[in-house]
């Protein structure tokens, strides 16, 4: 004892509830815990063991709340936290204390994962071959279908079927995207041979029957390209043509549409100093392929010949 005052020797069970509490706690209120002074606990915590005071959040208001519950589901938290003026960690903590499901969760919950496992309709055949020609499978399972930006409207269109809750994102380069993750849905597409780098790997499939042709057509609205040629009088013809990292799905390609039709397409060229091969048609084998392609109402109508070029053939 000296000047009437006791002193005691600072227990391992004090110093872990003052560094726990002393951060957002004022210094009389841990005290009183400890049954020591004001002093001693600031003392002990600042020179000793030299814990710094933590900014305490200020409580949500009930505006806050409802903006949380709100938005939370469809805008990441960093966006949320950016308007409320809050930490994107404080945003995530409070929404899982209210219990609510991220944007995230809400995406794969929407997702339709078994849609590819049977290929029945003419929808499904379309969008198999769009993804053929302009979607990616990644290592990871993530699904992505991108097109030009004019194109938005068919990758909404998709979005709607495929993944709902997926955000499209405008690349600077001017195309338009959504992805996803799915293992179901990546494993039934690679039944179909859309996997990982599969530009040189894609294979022809004749056992979709009659949805070789809407596969064909999501395939020429992602890979393929409608021109119009002139001869030398100045008359106007349409040319359609379709190009592929395989020449083989060429091959089988061509047989099915001579088959199918009876027009026999160009012979297949690679592409001067690419790994891409070509095949064509012009005049009117365009023109009835075009047709033919289209009896089921799907595919880009930009992809189609203008009424002045193809007025000839009707």
């Amino acid at each position: 004892m000296k000047n009437g005052i006791t002193r005691r020797r600072w227990t391992a069970e004090e110093d872990a509830l003052v560094r726990e509490l002393y951060p957002t706690h004022p210094a009389y209120e841990v005290a009183a815990r400890l049954g020591r002074t004001t002093d001693a606990v600031w003392i002990r915590a600042v020179k000793v063991l030299r814990i710094e005071k933590r900014d305490v959040p200020d409580p949500w208001s009930a505006d806050e709340l409802a903006d949380l519950r709100r938005s939370y589901a469809t805008e990441p938290a960093p966006v949320i936290a950016a308007r409320l003026g809050r930490t994107a960690s404080a945003v995530s903590q409070q929404a899982a204390v209210l219990g609510l499901g991220g944007w995230k969760v809400l995406i794969g919950q929407a997702v339709a994962h078994g849609y590819f496992d049977v290929i029945d309709s003419a929808e499904k055949a379309y969008i198999l071959g769009l993804l053929a020609a302009d979607g990616n499978v990644s290592d990871a399972d993530r699904i992505t279908l991108g097109l030009q930006a004019k194109d938005e409207h068919l990758v909404r269109a998709v979005r709607a079927v495929l993944s709902p809750q997926s955000r499209l994102a405008v690349s600077a380069n001017g195309f338009v995207a959504f992805n996803f993750t799915s293992h179901p849905m990546a494993a039934a597409l690679a039944r179909w041979g859309i996997v990982p780098r599969k530009s040189r790997m894609i294979v022809w499939h004749a056992g979709l029957g009659e949805l070789q042709r809407p596969f064909l057509l999501g395939y020429f609205d992602g890979d393929g390209s409608l021109f119009v040629t002139r001869n030398g009088r100045g008359s106007e013809y349409p040319g359609w043509t379709v190009c592929s990292g395989s020449e083989q799905f060429l091959v089988d390609m061509k047989a099915y549409i001579h088959q199918a039709t009876g027009i026999v397409l160009e012979k297949i060229h690679q592409r001067p100093r690419t790994n891409l091969y070509q095949v064509a048609t012009t005049g009117r084998g365009a023109y009835v392929v075009d047709v033919w392609l289209h009896q089921d109402g799907l595919g880009l109508e930009r992809k189609r010949p203008p009424a002045r070029v193809i007025a000839r053939y009707l």
